[in-house]
């Protein structure tokens, strides 16, 4: 389901260009396990590990080998075993189960990686990346986190949102501050900022700062990662490839923002991280460039922010809330609104891994299917998984990156699991 905004058709449900202000279905489109936005575009990764998108493709951002605009989705050009996905502004990132990253669309400030400022209209290998275990596409820079913890980020750096503590702009990945070395479990890239959560769960920011959305008490740009204030306990971090905001998801299910108005639910500009009272229980955070949205355990829906397109999906277009309401017409809601990753909220721990690892938090009262599959997408392991702590043992697998899948009634959840 999709609602907002329509001009080029990014809402996939082929309605010649019409805004949606409650949820349309998005046309032809197998099995879906992850989605994310950009500007005008939307991907969709499959099942399958198929790559999928529609709306605005003038910069080649749908990876079809065109610059045609479609108003339901296409898949993407020679992609195959995918298991994650990125939309920023005009590229995107997609992330193979061999661990390497690909990456396609607008290119003017070397955003794809590949060495060049060249505009791609199919996918290209990022270059120099091996073991990357997420992605996270900003407006027009790149992240990725790789299985040893390490941080790597290119394009554009103009408020240093490369976090190399430089405002040098690089078409190659170069590694943020070593300071995160083998310690960073989560990423998201903001418009023209960063963040990386840690293992302790604290979170770090870099890079523009103008509005706040550093939550480091100031609004002065950074070039390195500075600690956000006063957040622990943090499990989770929104995608918010086009925002000028940042929020956080707490163990305790609580959600914390702060930047830019509105979408950090508040009408005024936050430089520390503010608890959004309204919300509880809630197991996913994502938003757009000046909207907010989480899921909660219930399988509900709330959205915030300015509402310019009908993207908060409560039926009208205009205005500001800074209220979280539900999105009209979902009734249950099954999968989280994570782009690395997708389903319940579930943690797996540790990892990477030697060879132990545990999986809990489900919360479901039917068994479900847990699979493990390695990087060529042979099944290595099956067993049941009711949601309650289960321990697994992937020690006799050789070193590498794996895909934990589970299965139920309920859309697949998918994370990526490192064996050192």
């Amino acid at each position: 389901m999709s609602w907002g905004r329509n001009v080029y058709g990014q809402l996939g449900d082929g309605a010649d260009y019409t805004n949606a202000t409650t949820p349309v279905q998005v046309n032809g489109l197998p099995s879906v396990i992850s989605v994310s936005g950009g500007t005008f575009h939307s991907l969709f990764l499959d099942e399958d590990g198929n790559v999928w998108a529609c709306g605005a493709n003038f910069h080649g951002q749908l990876g079809d080998g065109t610059v045609v605009n479609h108003d339901a989705p296409t898949q993407v050009s020679g992609l195959t075993n995918i298991i994650g996905i990125s939309a920023g502004n005009e590229h995107c990132l997609a992330l193979r189960n061999d661990s390497t990253v690909w990456s396609w669309g607008w290119n003017l400030s070397g955003q794809l990686g590949d060495g060049t400022f060249a505009q791609r209209n199919m996918p290209v290998q990022v270059l120099s990346l091996s073991g990357v275990i997420a992605v996270a596409a900003g407006y027009e820079h790149s992240l990725a986190l790789k299985g040893d913890g390490t941080l790597w980020a290119w394009g554009r750096n103009n408020a240093g949102q490369l976090g190399d503590a430089t405002t040098l702009t690089r078409n190659v990945p170069v590694q943020v501050s070593p300071l995160f070395s083998g310690d960073v479990s989560a990423i998201a890239a903001g418009q023209y900022h960063s963040l990386a959560l840690t293992n302790a769960g604290a979170v770090w920011s870099w890079g523009s700062n103008y509005l706040g959305q550093l939550g480091d008490g100031t609004n002065t740009n950074r070039h390195s990662p500075v600690p956000v204030v006063g957040l622990s306990d943090v499990t989770s971090l929104a995608q918010i490839g086009l925002g000028l905001h940042s929020m956080a998801l707490k163990m305790d299910g609580t959600v914390w923002a702060w930047g830019a108005s509105g979408a950090n639910g508040s009408l005024a500009t936050l430089t520390t991280p503010t608890l959004i009272p309204s919300l509880t229980d809630i197991t996913a955070i994502a938003g757009g460039e000046d909207f907010s949205i989480a899921l909660a355990s219930d399988g509900t829906l709330r959205t915030w922010g300015y509402n310019w397109q009908g993207q908060l999906g409560n039926g009208i277009i205009g205005g500001v809330d800074v209220v979280p309401d539900p999105v009209i017409g979902l009734c249950s809601v099954a999968t989280t609104l994570e782009e690395h990753g997708t389903g319940g909220s579930i943690a797996v721990f540790p990892n990477p891994t030697t060879g132990m690892f545990a999986i809990e938090g489900l919360n479901k009262s039917s068994p479900s299917y847990l699979e493990i599959r390695n990087a060529i997408g042979q099944e290595v392991l099956r067993t049941t998984f009711n949601g309650a702590r289960s321990e697994i043992d992937l020690s006799s697998q050789p070193s590498g990156v794996y895909l934990l899948i589970i299965r139920s009634v309920d859309p697949i959840i998918t994370r990526t699991l490192i064996k050192q």
